[in-house]
Order: structure tokens, then sequence, then C-alpha cells
């Protein structure tokens, strides 16, 4: 997946993306807990129990779906600021996506040849069967 503007893809080839946009969103998500926790009890005179107990795990959920990829663009940030993109990044994966491009063509066509003319694209059934024949 890459950026349809600059091109930069969104994985830069990094193995802990993953686990450090999931870091962000676990320590977005518990700053946000404590700050409704501290409100709550700030706010009321009696502890609200059943809002605490299913009001905060509905929060926290809602917050790690909803909050998942806002915390990977805030780690992709911070990966751009302590290592910037290069030109050869933007350029590194071109050359294999025409690789991929041909091989997928290359594999198809030869299919195709086997299947229109099999005596020319030189199957092995094909050389069996001539052997066969000639016997």
């Amino acid at each position: 997946m890459k950026c349809g503007t600059c091109g930069l893809r969104l994985q830069r080839g990094e193995h802990d993306a993953f686990t450090g946009s999931m870091f962000v969103l676990f320590t977005l998500v518990g700053l946000v807990n404590y700050a409704f926790l501290a409100i709550t009890l700030l706010v009321t005179d009696v502890v609200p129990w059943d809002l605490l107990e299913y009001g905060l795990p509905t929060l926290t959920l809602a917050l790690v779906v909803v909050g998942f990829p806002f915390s990977k663009l805030l780690w992709l940030a911070f990966d751009l600021m302590l290592r910037p993109v290069t030109a050869a990044e933007l350029t590194w994966h071109q050359a294999a996506e025409v690789e991929f491009e041909v091989d997928l063509l290359g594999s198809r066509r030869e299919s195709i040849d086997r299947l229109a003319m099999p005596h020319v694209a030189g199957d092995a059934r094909t050389e069996t069967a001539r052997k066969d024949t000639a016997r």
C-alpha cells in the first residue's frame, strides 16, 4: 500500500511498524481512559460503579477499533521524523512491481501457448504422446 500522491510506501520495510502503532494506540487509549476516570470521579459525589464497569470497557473497545488507523498514521509520522524518506525509498519498489507483472504475464502467456499450440510449447505430455504414436 502506498500514498497516491507521493508514492511513499506506508510499510517502509521495518518489522516494528505494527508493534509501534499498537504501542501508540494503547498509550492513547490508556490516557483517554484515565482522563475519563478522573473527570468522572471529580464530577460526581458518589462513585458510579455501573458507568465505570460498563462504560470504560465499551469506551476502550470503541477507541481501539476507531483509533487503529490513526495510530498507524502517527507511528508513520514518528518514523518519518526519525528516518526521513530518501529518493531510493520512493523508487525501490518499482522494479519489484514490474518484475511481478512480467512474471504474471509470462506465466499466463506460457499456459495460453500450451493450450493453443501444445506441439509448439514443448509440453512433456505432448512429447510422450508423440513417442507413443510413433511406435
